[in-house]
């Protein structure tokens, strides 16, 4: 799932580039201009992601636990100690290359230990997005939040939008975590 983490990457830094005072919506840059592709033709993708991003939104004042906590009873004991160890990860950490650093760590662990299924795969997307995000917006000159604050807005946006898409649930998923990302980046 590392290449949820790059795909977010690449579809939030091109809305950037192509909308750095995020004047239009994230979506229809990402889709129109930045190539992202969807199952559905283009003015549909729009005006169906538009509206589902508006139902699957997250919160960046609230923690990444906190914006799960409606979706708690999705994952086990297991999987869902993945999303509080990078909670703290997160709090306890210097800065964002710190943070960065144990995450590593903590998304290995969790490719070792997890399995293949959906909740699986949500986490493992999860933590793929917290990463390279941080990764990201850590360094960015144009963030105006705190990178670690988007960073934990994005991976709250990838496993919303899997958990209440009832199709293309990774598409809809990295949708989403761009359109949290953007907006929590330059509020």
């Amino acid at each position: 799932m590392n290449g949820v983490g790059v795909a977010h990457n690449s579809y939030a830094g091109c809305v950037v580039a192509q909308d750095p005072r995020s004047q239009r919506s994230p979506v229809e840059v990402m889709i129109n201009e930045c190539g992202y592709p969807t199952a559905r033709p283009r003015v549909e993708a729009i005006a169906y992601y538009t509206a589902f991003v508006e139902q699957a939104h997250t919160d960046r004042a609230l923690s990444l636990t906190a914006n799960l906590a409606p979706y708690r009873k999705h994952f086990s004991a297991a999987q869902y100690a993945y999303f509080e160890n990078a909670e703290r990860i997160l709090a306890t950490s210097r800065d964002a290359d710190e943070a960065d650093r144990k995450l590593v760590d903590l998304e290995s662990a969790a490719v070792a230990q997890l399995g293949r299924s959906d909740t699986d795969k949500v986490v493992l997307g999860g933590l793929s997005t917290l990463r390279r995000s941080l990764q990201l917006w850590g360094h960015s000159s144009v963030v105006t939040a705190g990178p670690i604050e988007v960073a934990a807005a994005d991976a709250a946006g990838f496993v919303v939008g899997f958990l209440l898409a009832t199709e293309n649930k990774l598409e809809a998923a990295v949708a989403n975590a761009v359109e949290q990302s953007v907006k929590a980046a330059l509020r």
